[in-house]
């Protein structure tokens, strides 16, 4: 018998698009996805770290993707919804140009990425799984905090936990 405890199948997944992208993240992640009312730019951000908005009092660092894993999208609008999700007692929000859905989990396992891919992508994806007419690459939402915190600066960052 062995020591280690079985991995939990994830219940559901939030796919939405940044650019033109398909991307998901484990639906115990999410909290919601609203828009944000205004943005406080940060000094000296990179361009990954949109700003700190207000979460109905709640300071919540917005990040960008696009810019922190190498994928090609238009400049983020405040207009559009900001994806707020959770991980290791961290909250940020993600910029996002729409969702796609809140959908089961499909069967089976991620499968890995091309090597073709952005390796900043490959590094904190789990794989792609099938997603209705097509394939959604999901995101380690820990990982993806973690490399966003080491690349946008120091302990000081708004992405501190």
């Amino acid at each position: 018998m062995s020591d280690v405890a079985p991995t939990r199948r994830p219940e559901r997944i939030l796919a939405f698009r940044r650019g033109e992208r398909l991307l998901g993240i484990e639906g115990r992640f999410s909290r919601e996805v609203t828009p944000l009312a205004s943005l406080t730019p940060v000094p000296l951000a990179p361009p990954a770290l949109l700003g700190v908005g207000n979460l109905r009092g709640i300071p919540l660092p917005v990040i960008d993707l696009a810019p922190l894993l190498g994928l090609a999208a238009e400049p983020w609008s405040q207009e559009l919804p900001v994806h707020v999700a959770m991980a290791d007692g961290v909250m940020a929000g993600i910029a996002i140009d729409e969702v796609a859905g809140f959908d089961p989990w499909p069967a089976g396992e991620p499968v890995p990425l091309d090597p073709d891919e952005p390796v900043w992508l490959r590094s904190v994806a789990r794989g792609s799984v099938p997603f209705r007419d097509g394939s959604v690459v999901v995101l380690d939402l820990p990982a993806v905090l973690r490399f966003a915190r080491d690349r946008l600066g120091s302990s000081e960052t708004p992405l501190a936990s």
